[in-house]
């Protein structure tokens, strides 16, 4: 069975659990980074007092992000153990609220960069004015790749009025932000060919939990079935896998370096090598089998970026289909580890030969 080729130049392990979280994030936040517009002025000046409140870290509250605002962050986050990178993000502002600082400044919620509203009751078809918006991003997408900084990214948030229940809402959602989804990538690839494999497009639902409209009359129920479209130039990218670093054996003092013993320990490792691609690639083919088995499912490799290949995957086999994709990538990083194990076998066989471990 031939193997699919989705990276050609290097093999990624994708944390797809990380990633897909985003599903389930709040509108305001950025995908990559899970954050919105943090780095204002008045949303440091909440982070400022909120760690003076909760542990007296005497900072002033002039809404700079100076040295000592970062190493208070830093502590914050260490005790409460998260990442200690002194970075504003997701984690520490929700540790933040919990640990009783109170609701972030509004201005840090992100606006969408367009609303495709009054879609009909339980429907998902687009109308005629749809259309015209998403002929407008899709234009100003196709010119922002002409820059230095292109939209890389679209989020499709999904909402409904408040009529029906909470679970079917939430699908509904999803389902008229998948409507959309199509239909631009269908205008991207008429501005160019290949354009709409080079914007991920994400898709969620709020359902009918964030109405924009009070009222139970027709009209605020028709603004809240909406989608709200975010664009953005973060990309999503790919996460290398890190390789445990072998610790080199002390090489033997006193010990003149025996080639033929070296040469007899190094063909060792070559075939433990060879073993260890035999599987992976063996593990591989029975997860591609499985993959091809979905009608449709090998199709989402052409997607190219593996969060888009797993979006693709979800919309046609659900999650059971998620689930082969996810364990295609995590098996497809099998090589590089076989690589990066063999080199504690390499260093191993120099030094019991007595030779420079290099």
């Amino acid at each position: 069975m031939q193997r699919l080729m989705i990276f050609p130049h290097e093999t990624f392990e994708y944390h797809f659990e990380d990633e897909l979280e985003w599903l389930g994030r709040e509108t305001r936040e950025e995908v990559l980074e899970a954050e919105a517009n943090n780095n204002t002025a008045e949303y440091i000046r909440w982070v400022q007092q909120s760690l003076n409140k909760i542990q007296r870290a005497g900072l002033v509250a002039d809404g700079i992000n100076g040295p000592k605002t970062r190493a208070a962050i830093r502590t914050f986050q260490q005790r409460r153990r998260l990442p200690g990178d002194g970075n504003l993000n997701l984690q520490t502002e929700k540790a933040l609220v919990a640990a009783g600082a109170g609701k972030p400044p509004s201005s840090s919620v992100a606006k969408p960069d367009a609303v495709l509203d009054r879609f009909d009751f339980d429907k998902t078809d687009l109308k005629p004015y749809h259309l015209t918006i998403l002929r407008q991003i899709a234009d100003r997408i196709a010119r922002s790749f002409q820059g230095s900084q292109p939209i890389v990214t679209v989020n499709l948030v999904g909402h409904t009025d408040p009529v029906g229940s909470d679970g079917y809402n939430l699908n509904l959602g999803t389902r008229r932000g998948l409507a959309v989804r199509r239909e631009l990538g269908r205008l991207l690839e008429q501005r160019r060919k290949g354009l709409s494999y080079k914007v991920l497009i994400l898709v969620k639902s709020k359902g009918e939990r964030e109405a924009i409209a009070p009222g139970n009359d027709e009209n605020s129920k028709a603004r809240n079935r909406r989608v709200e479209v975010f664009l953005s130039t973060k990309a999503l990218l790919p996460i290398k896998p890190k390789p445990p670093k072998p610790e080199k054996p002390p090489t033997p003092t006193g010990r003149v370096c025996n080639p033929n013993e070296l040469a007899k320990g190094l063909a060792a490792c070559e075939i433990q090598l060879q073993q260890c691609l035999k599987k992976c690639e063996t593990d591989l083919n029975f997860i591609l089998g499985k993959i091809k088995d979905i009608p449709g499912l090998a199709g989402c490799f052409q997607m190219g970026h593996p969060l888009a290949v797993t979006a693709c995957a979800l919309s046609l086999g659900g999650i059971a289909a998620k689930e082969l994709i996810d364990e295609y990538f995590r098996r497809d990083a099998c090589r590089q580890n076989c690589e990066a194990s063999i080199i504690g076998c390499r260093a191993a066989a120099q030094a019991n030969a007595g030779c420079p471990v290099t």
